[in-house]
């Protein structure tokens, strides 16, 4: 998460960790940290219950510039497949 942040921050502290667009940059790192964040539009429903101590992890972790960008991330460049969307997933 370190690496992250200080990668946008070099970056000009915008939405993308390489120039002015999305890349394969933005699309690894916000894959890597799909686990740990869980956010609304990735490919495993939220709400799934998660150990105690990995949600203790997780809730120091939230309040982040890091997981804030995953999650926007997700929220803006992840679309949902044709089939995924007609089966209501």
């Amino acid at each position: 998460m370190d690496r992250l942040e200080a990668e946008l921050l070099n970056n000009g502290g915008g939405e993308f960790l390489v120039g002015e667009c999305f890349s394969v940059a933005d699309l690894t790192a916000a894959s890597l940290f799909y686990p740990v964040v869980g956010p609304e539009g990735g490919p495993i429903p939220p709400g799934q219950p998660m150990p105690e101590t990995f949600e203790r992890f997780r809730e120091n972790l939230s309040e982040r510039p890091g997981f804030t960008w995953v999650e926007e991330t997700f929220r803006h460049h992840r679309h949902r497949s044709g089939r995924f969307a007609r089966a209501g997933r």
